[in-house]
């Protein structure tokens, strides 16, 4: 891809996100590689000018990674949280879906210049644990059907975060085998535990980390980190709630809606 077309695609998506418009695909410019997938959602971040409240790992469990065609973990900027019992509207994406996850608030800054960082650097600079809802679906359509470079470039196909209540009092040695399960409308749609994260969410959070690190990049006290599913996917349909449970960890819920059905026009 030339400069002329990674600045085009850069546009095309800060557009789709703008507009809520989903894109069919990237073609002609899709991205060449893995660096330059990372450069577009860079500059769409830049171009876009919205804080960051963290990032998202994706493609941390063996699922995940068959099922979106890649042999590790991937990134993405996170714009936006909501709390667990919020409505999401599910108006601006298509074929979007919900993976229950552990996510992190950082605690400290882990500065580029300070990688590469250990396992246990990571846990030191982690405050909360917290339950999760990763919504995925992104700015292009039908995203599971999209190559893995585009789902990157779109910032990992990131829609959207619920956090459930944080939790203070936890022991690294326990996550791996903290079971998670994800019900939709009170019906189980999928389960695991937190070793199906790279054997240990921790071990997520410390590629994020040093692979931001070589990015140039950092992550920032108040960063919140969600590290990928531990409960396969399941649909994100309208009128419906999902909730994941972590067992002594909590819960976290959202129900969908879709403004454009109920009044004709896109919502938030």
């Amino acid at each position: 891809m030339t400069d002329t077309g990674k600045s085009g695609t850069v546009d095309r998506l800060v557009a789709a996100r703008r507009s809520r418009s989903p894109l069919d695909t990237l073609a002609p410019d899709d991205p060449a590689d893995i660096n330059e997938a990372y450069q577009i959602a860079d500059g769409v971040a830049k171009a876009l000018g919205q804080p960051v409240v963290g990032w998202k790992i994706g493609c941390t469990s063996e699922f995940a990674q068959q099922a979106l065609g890649i042999d590790g973990p991937i990134s993405g900027r996170v714009h936006s949280r909501q709390d667990s019992g919020s409505r999401f509207d599910l108006a601006s994406f298509t074929g979007a879906q919900i993976e229950g996850e552990m996510a992190f608030t950082m605690a400290t800054d882990l500065a580029a210049a300070d990688a590469p960082f250990s396992q246990a650097d990571i846990t030191a600079a982690v405050s909360t644990l917290h339950p999760a809802i990763e919504v995925v679906g992104g700015r292009m359509a039908n995203f599971m059907s999209q190559p893995i470079l585009t789902t990157i470039a779109d910032s990992g196909a990131n829609a959207g975060l619920i956090l459930g209540a944080p939790v203070t009092d936890w022991d690294p040695d326990d996550l791996p085998a903290t079971p998670g399960t994800m019900t939709v409308d009170g019906e189980q749609t999928g389960a695991g535990t937190g070793a199906d994260v790279l054997g240990h969410p921790l071990a997520a959070l410390t590629w994020l980390a040093n692979h931001l690190a070589e990015r140039g990049l950092g992550l920032h006290a108040g960063d919140v980190v969600t590290t990928g599913t531990c409960t396969q996917i399941a649909a994100a349909m309208p009128e419906v709630t999902a909730t994941v449970s972590f067992g002594v960890f909590g819960t976290a819920s959202v129900t969908f809606h879709d403004s454009s059905i109920s009044s004709g026009s896109p919502g938030e």
